[in-house]
């Protein structure tokens, strides 16, 4: 999917949108796109024998928010997920290669996936095979305390610019120090790093 356009813009990065869909022609409709000549990418897309119809639906500084119509070709290859009930989480991608996620019900569905890949003659590649055992807040490693300082910081827009809340609140609402609150924030933050994202020994 949009070999030829990331190959132009190498400097692009698209990743979906996740939305819930029950028609097989609007599969993966949006698209954030970033980085690089983001006129160059419009101006390539369009061309896109991958695409049979595109438009930018919003537009911010430095990313475009686009909604796409894709090809049979590319239909054929995402209903192939959808076949061996396969569930699309994420999916993003770059000039040399994509990156998707997908949650499958057994290991067995994700063996055909690889097989159909194989036989279209389309690179597949396992980075890392997951299979949850435990409660969400278990597998990503957080504890209770860790977990409320978290939930507590996003909903008072500790996070966000400007920020709402202060380490100073938080820690009144939670009883503990601010000190604590940082610390606690800190864990989390690496703890779901670690549990969510695939980091590799040496980055350069």
């Amino acid at each position: 999917a949009l070999g030829q356009t990331l190959e132009a813009t190498p400097d692009v990065r698209v990743e979906f949108e996740r939305v819930v869909t029950h028609s097989q022609e609007w599969i993966m409709p949006f698209l954030w796109v970033s980085g690089g000549d983001l006129d160059a990418f419009e101006q390539e897309i369009a061309r896109d024998p991958t695409v049979v119809e595109s438009r930018i639906a919003d537009r911010f500084d430095g990313v475009h928010f686009y909604q796409i119509r894709w090809s049979e070709d590319i239909l054929a290859l995402i209903n192939g997920i959808f076949d061996q009930s396969g569930v699309l989480i994420e999916a993003a991608g770059s000039a040399k290669y994509w990156d998707v996620m997908v949650q499958f019900n057994d290991k067995r569905s994700l063996g055909e996936l690889e097989s159909n890949f194989n036989e279209e003659a389309s690179a597949f590649t396992l980075e890392r095979l997951y299979t949850p055992d435990k409660p969400r807040q278990v597998e990503f490693n957080l504890t209770a305390a860790q977990q409320d300082a978290l939930v507590l910081a996003i909903e008072r827009g500790f996070f966000d610019i400007p920020r709402t809340a202060t380490l100073e609140e938080l820690a009144s609402e939670l009883g503990i120090t601010s000190t604590a609150v940082s610390e606690r924030l800190r864990r989390a933050i690496v703890t779901l790093g670690r549990n969510t994202l695939t980091i590799d020994d040496h980055i350069d």
